[in-house]
């Protein structure tokens, strides 16, 4: 049986604990700097408070209670110190960020390791790099990848048609941060918050627009493959725009503590939200120019007698779904692990991923003409 830590008790790491704690082959704890408080079904996931970012209390931590694998469901910054510590020890590491720096960081960190690391285990970056991979591969060649993915209140009444479902840091992050893209087969980095689009949805009106991290590692993975590679987050129509005003107009891009105050101050919390996941490549098959598309909306759900936010759900079961495949290969995996090495057939048919659908009642679409390359 395996020991994992699973540090920060929020909806997430809640959610992934109380996951894997199902399972007989994981010994799981779940760790806050605060108080955590009891499942509501009552049952008795193993709890303790530490501090991430103190480094000789963590070490200390893994080594007393042989932890074999630690998760990091923490805000992105505290996330180097986890993998720093994690790599020291030998241990599995997975995470869930979004940051550029960090993946950096942790790319490095496995050149070395003795233990498997594998960042970005979330909805996106996560789950659609696996998504991305499983459409590409289904092309002869791709032309284009396009990936369109984004969290929102279900209805919102707030002018800046927005809530907050998870993160602020997070969010903050991607909205000043470069993005990462492939234009005409040439690296860029290009300005958040630009690139508008509208793109209509399972009959709803959205926007999407450049932002920071959602692309994950599939740049490196298809740079020499793939012309086009693109990430944007979905909105509300008129987002942007608003959010262009107080990052760029009023200059607080470069002040984050005082826009997170404003938006925390400002955006109302909400567990009442939807997940759209658009994915779209462009190319050809046996010289017929062809698209697929992967189209889901996910929703809240209630699981063990709690709600829990569509953004909690995707993003805990597709972790859990790839640390359970990761951890229960018959051999020993070290270094660095892609999301995009994950099948997409087999995170659907694990028992975590289950939440996240099945390949038969995804939905695809794909659409033939006559052409060549």
């Amino acid at each position: 049986m395996k020991k994992i830590l699973v540090m920060g008790a929020g909806r997430i790491g809640r959610l992934l604990a109380r996951f894997l704690h199902e399972s007989p082959d994981y010994d799981v704890t779940l760790s806050d700097t605060q108080p955590i408080l009891s499942y509501q079904d009552g049952v008795s996931v193993k709890t303790t408070q530490l501090d991430a970012a103190n480094t000789q209390n963590l070490r200390a931590y893994l080594a007393d209670e042989k932890i074999n694998v630690v998760v990091s469901c923490l805000p992105y910054f505290l996330n180097q110190n986890v993998a720093r510590v994690a790599h020291a020890v030998g241990i599995t590491y997975f995470d869930l960020t979004e940051d550029v720096g960090t993946t950096r960081l942790v790319k490095e960190l496995a050149q070395s390791s003795q233990a498997a690391m594998v960042p970005q285990c979330g909805l996106a970056p996560g789950f659609v790099n696996i998504v991305a991979s499983d459409l590409v591969e289904k092309l002869d060649f791709v032309d284009t990848l396009a990936l369109r993915v984004g969290a929102l209140p279900e209805s919102s009444s707030h002018p800046l048609k927005y809530a907050l479902t998870w993160s602020v840091d997070g969010l903050i992050n991607e909205y000043c941060k470069p993005c990462p893209a492939i234009i005409e087969g040439r690296y860029h980095e290009l300005t958040p918050l630009e690139g508008l689009e509208n793109i209509e949805l399972l009959n709803i009106d959205l926007e999407a627009f450049n932002t920071s991290g959602g692309i994950g590692s599939l740049i490196e993975t298809y740079a020499s493959r793939i012309k086009n590679i693109t990430y944007k987050t979905l909105r509300y129509p008129g987002h942007a725009a608003l959010m262009k005003f107080l990052l760029t107009d009023l200059n607080l891009k470069d002040d984050r503590e005082v826009l997170k105050k404003i938006l925390m101050n400002a955006l109302p919390e909400s567990t009442q939200d939807c997940v759209y996941l658009y994915v779209s490549v462009k190319g050809w098959v046996k010289e017929k120019r062809t698209e697929e598309t992967f189209i889901k909306k996910y929703l809240p759900v209630t699981l063990f007698n709690e709600h829990y936010s569509a953004i909690a759900v995707t993003t805990a079961a597709s972790c859990a779904a790839v640390m359970d495949l990761l951890l229960q290969r018959d051999h020993v995996t070290k270094g660095l692990v892609r999301q995009e090495d994950f099948s997409l057939r087999d995170v659907l048919a694990n028992r975590f991923g289950r939440y996240l659908g099945t390949v038969d009642n995804a939905l695809y679409r794909d659409s033939s003409n006559e052409g060549t390359p």
